[in-house]
């Protein structure tokens, strides 16, 4: 697939699109970093598809290999696509919903339950 069949596929999809982003969903993005483009980064999807809907933006987390990644705001999660990852909750942000372009899979309700206490926790609620 090359990247412009991602852009169209990810404008088919866009705002008022027919797809719905829910809480716990693991998309990959399509987005800039660093003045060049970042293909295929995993991020764990943080908002409800109400506040998704409501505003075009999804809160989201990005996740990285357990080996590159240790630490306190990290939440260890089952593997994912046959390797294990961490969810890292500093670099959450809000993106587009445009730019989540492919739907990879969902974290189990006990993971994501993790995921919020070490939300919580990094917050100080």
């Amino acid at each position: 697939m090359g990247r412009e069949s991602r852009h169209s596929q990810t404008e088919a999809y866009g705002n008022g699109g027919n797809r719905m982003i829910h809480k716990g969903e693991i998309y990959i993005t399509d987005r800039y970093r660093g003045g060049k483009k970042d293909y295929g980064r995993p991020v764990l999807v943080l908002s409800s598809s109400d506040s998704i809907r409501e505003t075009g933006f999804a809160l989201v987390a990005p996740m990285a290999r357990r080996e590159r990644f240790s630490g306190a705001p990290h939440v260890p999660v089952s593997d994912f696509k046959g390797r294990p990852y961490v969810v890292i909750l500093e670099r959450t942000k809000a993106l587009p919903e445009r730019i989540l372009w492919a739907n990879t899979g969902y974290l189990p309700r006990r993971e994501m339950i993790r995921v919020e206490g070490g939300l919580c926790r990094l917050l100080e609620l």
